[in-house]
């Protein structure tokens, strides 16, 4: 899926250089090529970035779910303990 995101991201961004080669035809194609290379690697970090900071916010509420639910097993087993003796 990442692939084809990037072939998508890579194309539009080639597509917007090659448009701007139409407006100034001194332009460098390799350059616009370059540079649409080096702005869609950007752009898949920044996707890739914004996923892991994704899974850590999961990671987090699961961790927290966990604490709340650890600290209301041991309210609810500390009177039944308490009843027993």
């Amino acid at each position: 899926m990442k692939a084809g995101l990037s072939v998508i991201i890579f194309i539009v961004i080639e597509s917007f250089f090659l448009w701007m080669y139409g407006l100034d035809p001194n332009a460098s194609i390799s350059v616009m090529t370059a540079l649409s290379i080096i702005i869609t690697l950007l752009i898949m970090i920044l996707i890739n970035q914004l996923e892991l900071l994704r899974y850590v916010r999961q990671d987090r509420n699961r961790a927290r779910r966990e604490r709340i639910q650890q600290m209301n097993a041991r309210a609810v087993a500390g009177p039944a303990e308490e009843e027993l003796q």
